[in-house]
């Protein structure tokens, strides 16, 4: 019995290590980005960043807005983003989410109705965060805090200087 045990928890540290590099090699994003719809139509966060003047809309829910969000997007929301923005034809626009799912679907959506420079933001806010990009409040001061989405999500922000925010309680 007690080899067992001592079996068990050999295992139990081995798995945690293998899943701690797991995390913090990268490899869980890009294992999450392989499901993401709109893969083809995604840019880069250093693409992203060298954009003059791009229109930035985050489609995430409300309360994930309201933590924060990256500087200058407009919030559409994650519900019919036909009907957020009226979006010019000659403007490029990048749409993010989380971690690329939900803005997948949206930049799908808005090719779909002939919005050929619209771009998924690559790994989301998520990713911007973990390349130690700001993100603001709407009243424009810097925060280091994400909403993770929901659980167990927050597990994709590697970059320690940031923590994540559930409740209500501390919005602005």
């Amino acid at each position: 019995m007690r080899i067992v045990l001592i079996h068990l928890v050999l295992w139990s540290c081995f798995l945690y290590v293998v899943f701690q590099i797991f995390l913090s090699s990268g490899l869980a994003m890009a294992a999450v980005q392989l499901v993401c719809p709109g893969r083809e139509m995604s840019i880069s966060i250093e693409d992203f960043q060298q954009l003059k003047n791009p229109v930035i809309l985050d489609c995430r829910k409300f309360e994930e807005f309201k933590v924060s969000h990256i500087k200058n997007s407009e919030w559409i929301g994650e519900e019919e983003p036909q009907n957020s923005v009226l979006i010019n034809p000659k403007d490029t626009v990048i749409i993010y989410c989380s971690v690329g799912y939900r803005s997948g679907l949206a930049t799908e959506y808005l090719r779909s109705k002939g919005n050929q420079n619209v771009f998924n933001l690559k790994e989301g806010i998520f990713g911007y965060v973990n390349k130690r990009n700001s993100v603001y409040t709407s009243s424009g001061n810097k925060v280091l805090k994400v909403h993770p989405y929901r659980w167990p999500w927050d597990f994709l922000i590697l970059n320690k200087d940031i923590t994540t925010n559930y409740s209500d309680d501390q919005l602005e």
